[in-house]
């Protein structure tokens, strides 16, 4: 199909599962036919090695091609809801968490958009090429 996969993460301190997310979501991008995977990933301010590893992902999947948003230092957190006075719920943040990870497919049209032709040359995304850390989000 003409389709794309769109695979969004929320990661929090995952230096540890880091280094097997990014070789499982390689070997994905490279099993699937060209054109037809998306990433989108939401990383909530890690004090681990978890932005190493997803700086490490983003300039492997620029030479697949593969279109990208990955969030640095996301600030939403789980507190008290002034409106209600009580504890945010776990599944209520959770899902607040998932949509920050999910928002590209409203503003990043060339997420699911058809793909280039494989014979167009792959190119870093300006971002990417003049990140310099903090709190960016890096695209194709």
């Amino acid at each position: 199909g003409s389709g794309r996969l769109l695979v969004a993460a929320n990661l929090y301190n995952s230096g540890r599962v880091a280094p097997n997310f990014v070789a499982q979501l390689l070997a994905l991008a490279v099993a699937l036919p060209h054109g037809s995977l998306a990433v989108s990933i939401y990383e909530s301010g890690s004090s681990d090695a978890t932005a190493s590893w997803l700086r490490l992902l983003q300039m492997l999947l620029c030479p697949l091609r593969v279109p990208f948003n990955v969030t640095f230092g996301g600030r939403l957190q789980r507190g008290r809801d002034d409106a209600t006075e009580r504890e945010t719920d776990r599944i209520e943040f959770l899902a607040k968490v998932r949509n920050e990870a999910m928002l590209p497919l409203l503003t990043r049209r060339d997420l699911l958009a058809p793909p280039a032709p494989a014979s167009a040359a792959p190119t870093v995304p300006e971002s990417l090429a003049r990140h310099g850390g903090g709190a960016a989000a890096a695209r194709t």
